[in-house]
């Protein structure tokens, strides 16, 4: 039996109040596919402030192995370039270290942008 394409969720409402994982889970299934979902979201959060440094539920799902690791940003922040050099980067650094040290090179951050 394959093993599921396993999908961490980080982010904010974006995620959770249009409930990607489960639509990622249910147009995976009608393509025959097996996929796995978990989050870490909270709603007007950036990345930066949930990191595995600062969120111990963040932290508890990156001890897992993942294949894809999807980080959605706060709104507005990508916008203001400060706010990107000092948040945004830094966290997505962050996440990619993080994921580095833990043996998951297999788990690449995506960034998913808002609209």
């Amino acid at each position: 039996m394959k093993k599921p394409f396993r999908v961490l969720f980080v982010g904010n409402s974006f995620i959770f109040v249009h409930d990607l994982p489960g639509l990622l889970v249910h147009v995976s299934k009608s393509l025959g596919r097996d996929v796995q979902v978990a989050n870490s979201t909270i709603g007007g959060c950036t990345l930066y402030a949930q990191t595995a440094a600062s969120s111990a539920r963040t932290a508890a799902l990156l001890h897992e192995r993942w294949d894809a690791i999807v980080l959605q940003e706060y709104s507005a922040l990508p916008l203001v370039a400060k706010a990107r050099d000092k948040y945004l980067r830094p966290a997505i650094r962050a996440f990619r270290a993080r994921a580095r040290r833990a043996r998951r090179a297999a788990a690449a951050p995506a960034v998913r942008r808002a609209h």
